[in-house]
């Protein structure tokens, strides 16, 4: 049996643009996880403080699939992944959901957990600047307390054998 450790960083990877960036647990505060935790029990809802803004979450044991709606509209797809096992599948189906590629596409990265974001083309359409820097946030921030508080997420303390 394999004990898997809490992770401290996460890869933000940004499949349309080419943009990747390390997100780690420090920058994320623990509000914004305790606000969020209820969505990821739920499998999704309404946002708090972001009116029209909705999300939809799926967990397994391979990652997370989650998106956000504006009004019911898809704007961005996210998958999440933190079993090293299942990696490359999950990013082979991240890479294959890319409507606007408008960069080369980072590599896959080596280390899990890693966040791949899909931009929709109705993202050009719905939302302002203001809104994808709150987007590239709240896409940190609901991955963070998807691991955190998921019961699909395979983490055990190193004092502890699960």
């Amino acid at each position: 049996m394999k004990i898997k450790f809490a992770p401290t960083t996460l890869a933000h990877l940004t499949l349309n643009t080419g943009h990747v960036c390390n997100s780690p647990i420090y920058k994320v505060h623990e509000r914004a996880i305790q606000a969020l935790a209820p969505l990821v029990r739920a499998g999704g809802g309404a946002i708090p403080a972001c009116p029209g803004w909705s999300c939809d979450i799926t967990c397994d044991t391979k990652g997370a699939a989650f998106s956000f709606s504006f009004r019911r509209i898809p704007v961005v797809l996210c998958t999440l992944a933190w079993d090293a096992d299942n990696a490359t599948e999950l990013w082979a189906s991240a890479v294959d959901s890319i409507y606007l590629k408008s960069a080369e596409l980072p590599d896959l990265p080596v280390s899990v957990p890693w966040l791949a974001v899909n931009l929709l083309p109705t993202s050009l359409v719905f939302c302002s600047a203001s809104d994808m820097g709150m987007l590239g946030d709240l896409e940190r921030c609901l991955a963070w307390a998807i691991i955190k508080t998921s019961k699909e997420f395979p983490y055990c303390s190193p004092h502890s054998a699960n």
